[in-house]
């Protein structure tokens, strides 16, 4: 019965992995377009603040 759990557990354990595996490149490339974008937004600021 105690060897059947720690089986279950290890699957669900693998499931998980498998999932972020599968998710972390996406999540990552969100990451740097999203960090693109901020520091796009920054400088955009600071040129009108030295324009102005």
């Amino acid at each position: 019965m105690e060897l059947q759990r720690k089986h279950w557990k290890r699957l669900f354990v693998e499931l998980i992995l498998e999932a972020v595996m599968l998710v972390a490149p996406v999540s990552l490339d969100f990451l740097g377009v999203a960090g693109e974008y901020l520091l796009e937004a920054g400088r955009e600021k600071t040129e009108a603040v030295n324009f102005a």
